[in-house]
């Protein structure tokens, strides 16, 4: 019902609604307010289809196209999607969480709920007959799961496995954020008040766990080593020389394609300037470990009969290395296993040297 200055809703039976009669004025701003399941929305939605059964229905088309089209034009407004999404992170949660849901629950959120069971470790508690106004319909069941919840979880003292696993996850967290940022703006371009707004974590708690941005840098090519290191040493448990340099070929490729800007980030610190003291030391440290490698290299060539096992392992490093950038700058475009195939039969058929 209408008249001329309000909106008259008389006797609304909406979901949880019983015998509800109210006047929306005209012209105005109204806000509803409430729990969740008070009927905040069954009350405008029923407004909305009494007005677009009304006269105006194409005026308030024409009005809301016209703003909904401007609001993608707005600089301020902008899309962004998590990545990874965020279903795919659900295993990094780190605190205690309680998820309580109905079993009469909306599709979409009964969805949201496997989410959670499948990847994390949340406790999933489901109310038998409950829906979606599971705080009106059950308040008693979901105080007292809640009660439980944080006396047995929150209340109880973590074990130190407990505290080492959110340890090393909040860890891993700052170091991806790092390599980030030093990958979209550079390490010298970087701050710790950027690494740590990108980690979602304070300032505080990134300088209880690094440092500062130089051990951030130190621990990343710490472990990039450690990756060469281990491809060498299941290089070296291999018995024949041609399943060895086969091993450090699919390694390298298959590294560089899963992380193709890592591998760049890595070349970086290997062209600064002497001048350049702070990148300099892990730029040796690098250099230091790819020589090791070489002299494995070389050993592998011996045994494979080269004349000239030094010659044959540079022209194979150089080969290997060359393969590698152009992959990293060409990710999608790069025929990988045809490559592959064409650098063993290079190196493992061939001698020429």
């Amino acid at each position: 019902m209408q008249d001329q200055n309000h909106i008259i809703l008389s006797e609304v039976n909406e979901t949880n609604l019983k015998n509800i009669s109210l006047e929306i004025p005209k012209k105005k701003i109204t806000i509803f307010t409430g729990v969740s399941g008070a009927g905040k929305s069954s009350i405008v939605f029923d407004t909305i289809s009494k007005v677009q059964a009304s006269p105006h229905k194409e005026l308030t088309e024409q009005t809301l196209r016209h703003h909904i089209k401007r609001t993608f034009n707005w600089h301020a407004f902008e899309m962004i999607w998590p990545n990874p999404p965020a279903a795919e992170r659900l295993a990094k949660l780190t605190v205690k969480t309680l998820f309580i849901i109905g079993t009469e629950e909306l599709p979409d959120n009964l969805r949201v709920a496997d989410y959670f069971r499948k990847q994390s470790a949340a406790q999933i508690i489901e109310i038998s007959g409950a829906d979606h106004m599971v705080t009106l319909t059950h308040p008693k069941d979901l105080y007292r799961h809640i009660r439980f919840f944080k006396r047995m979880m929150i209340d109880m003292p973590r074990t130190p496995q407990e505290n080492e696993r959110i340890r090393q996850l909040a860890k891993e967290s700052i170091l991806k954020a790092a390599m980030e940022l030093f990958i979209k703006q550079g390490y010298h371009a970087t701050s710790i008040s950027d690494i740590a707004i990108q980690a979602g974590v304070s300032k505080g708690l990134l300088y209880n766990y690094f440092k500062g941005k130089e051990e951030l840098l130190a621990t990343m090519v710490d472990a990039r080593v450690g990756e060469i290191v281990e491809v060498m040493d299941q290089a070296k448990a291999i018995d024949t020389p041609v399943e060895q340099i086969k091993h450090i070929i699919e390694g390298a490729i298959d590294n560089v394609y899963d992380r193709p800007e890592e591998f760049r980030f890595y070349l970086h610190p290997q062209t600064q300037p002497e001048a350049d003291h702070e990148l300099i030391k892990y730029s040796r440290f690098l250099i230091e470990e790819n020589g090791r490698q070489f002299e494995f290299q070389c050993k592998i060539f011996e045994k494979l009969g080269a004349k000239e096992s030094r010659k044959r392992s540079l022209y194979f490093s150089s080969t290997l290395q060359g393969i590698m950038l152009m992959i990293s700058t060409y990710p999608q475009q790069f025929p990988i296993e045809e490559i592959k195939k064409q650098i063993v039969d290079e190196f493992c058929n061939s001698l020429s040297f």
